[in-house]
């Protein structure tokens, strides 16, 4: 709340949308500057915050100088991964209800979303740390839990690494 020092009471008036004036502005201006002050120095800016979120975040900044993508004011905690050359997506990483994948229970899972090869797919699901793909086509992608994944961090590398590497192909031509 904003105090008027003079009368000692709730000063409001800043809030009110057709408010306008000088004094008004200023205040509205230091109120916003405050709330985003405390938003920085108060509340964690890391959305993924798993183990093995933050080493694959370094892994592809580092191989592949790929950043994530917040593409979605209605999911603003889902993120991307794609190819600089081919535009094409090659991860997605998200945080969702476990039963959305799944599991029992309405917990927040953090889950990364690959590309895999669609032989492969089918025989390595086992729902501890592999799922059909969520929000994803499940012939051509598979999701992983990261939250307390048993696979070794270098597993899931491995699942990248392929992952972008199928990002890169080319559809094919229709030859009719």
């Amino acid at each position: 709340e904003v105090f008027d020092l003079d009368s000692e009471e709730i000063y409001d008036l800043f809030l009110a949308e057709n408010a306008s004036g000088v004094f008004v502005g200023i205040v509205k201006t230091e109120y916003e500057n405050a709330l985003l002050d405390i938003r920085d120095k108060c509340f964690d800016k890391y959305i993924f915050k798993s183990e093995y979120s933050k080493l694959i975040e370094n892994y592809v900044k580092e191989k592949y100088g790929d950043e994530l993508e917040f593409l979605w004011t209605k999911a603003p905690n889902n993120a991307i991964l794609r190819r600089k050359d081919s535009n094409k997506w090659y991860c997605a990483m998200l945080t969702t209800k476990a039963e959305s994948i799944g599991l029992n229970g309405k917990h927040i899972v953090e889950i990364i979303d690959i590309m895999e090869n669609p032989n492969t797919i089918s025989n390595i699901i086992d729902y501890v740390n592999y799922f059909p793909a969520y929000h994803m086509n499940k012939k051509y992608w598979l999701t992983i839990k990261l939250d307390n994944c048993t696979l070794s961090i270098d597993k899931i590398f491995e699942h990248i690494d392929n992952s972008y590497s199928l990002a890169n192909r080319k559809p094919a031509k229709n030859r009719g």
